[in-house]
């Protein structure tokens, strides 16, 4: 049974990851937010970024994309501090997008 919910996972993702390369490929205005735990041990540290180096788009696109790492696991808003640098994070990042329409 685990087998096939790890095939229906990577099955899942990998539907995920093209749809959002294809959506950015369309739109190049359209601004990604990645935040992660460096703890996670359901989404591996570093998975993300790896998975977003092996998008099929031009830098003009990948420009596009911001990362967010904090010091926590899987769901890093249970602890305060992280849910503030989270928020910090968010809003700058809302800020720079915001900017970016001008």
């Amino acid at each position: 049974m685990s087998r096939i919910s790890t095939v229906t996972f990577q099955s899942d993702a990998l539907f995920n990851m093209q749809a959002l390369q294809s959506a950015m490929a369309k739109n190049k205005y359209l601004k990604v937010l990645v935040m992660e735990g460096m703890y996670d041990l359901a989404t591996p540290f570093y998975a993300s970024a790896y998975t977003f180096q092996h998008l099929r788009l031009d830098a003009d696109h990948r420009k596009n994309i911001t990362f967010a790492d904090f010091k926590g696991g899987h769901m890093v808003y249970n602890d305060a501090a992280a849910m503030k640098e989270m928020k910090r994070a968010l809003d700058a990042w809302y800020q720079e997008a915001l900017k970016a329409r001008k």
